[in-house]
């Protein structure tokens, strides 16, 4: 077999693996999806998810652009596909999640590692498009994206979080930024951007 076949043959193999390039196949993707969710981001109830109540609106959009996440897969449940690195040395995880016409790009911080191995990456001092990470303070969120209209909380927790919603425009009616940003202490633990129209 050619040198060419082989890597062709070797591409189709882990392309048809799935969530195995990404996570130990002795743990179910259910372990992981559930360690993806018991991290702050999903500690908050979004106004995205409820209609967009408590949305703080905002002029500007954030791309995220220098977040790469290539090649490391967990299948959730169908249509929703997860795709999952993370960083050991900086305690951070990122993610993107989505389906159809909506799609979000997740970092936050992981006290806790995944339930086993997933595709590395460093993240340390990892940097919106507008400046912001992890460890970022309130005001410097507020100065990026403006005021904040409404603050997204727990009486059960120490998180509060703010979403800030970008109309794309005429030409896109329907369709919306979201960033989201969760803070600890006064200080941004986890960040998020949706695009969904």
């Amino acid at each position: 077999m050619s040198t060419r076949m082989i890597a062709v043959t070797l591409a189709f193999v882990l392309c048809s693996a799935g969530g195995a390039l990404a996570a130990d196949p002795s743990v179910s993707n259910h372990q992981y999806i559930t360690w993806v969710k018991s991290l702050p981001l999903d500690q908050l109830t979004w106004p995205f998810e409820t209609g967009g109540r408590g949305v703080s609106p905002t002029k500007v959009t954030d791309g995220f652009s220098a977040l790469k996440l290539d090649g490391a897969t967990i299948d959730d449940l169908a249509p929703q596909r997860y795709y999952v690195k993370y960083d050991a040395a900086n305690h951070l995880v990122a993610f993107q999640r989505g389906c159809c016409s909506w799609g979000e790009r997740v970092l936050e911080e992981a006290s806790s590692p995944p339930p086993a191995g997933l595709a590395a990456a460093d993240y340390g001092g990892l940097k919106t498009d507008l400046g912001i990470g992890i460890g970022s303070t309130v005001e410097e969120v507020a100065k990026a994206f403006g005021p904040v209209k409404s603050w997204i909380s727990k009486k059960t927790s120490p998180l509060r979080g703010v979403e800030y919603r970008h109309r794309i425009g005429p030409a896109h009616p329907t369709c919306v930024q979201d960033a989201r940003f969760v803070f600890n202490g006064g200080r941004v633990v986890a960040m998020s951007f949706i695009t969904a129209c």
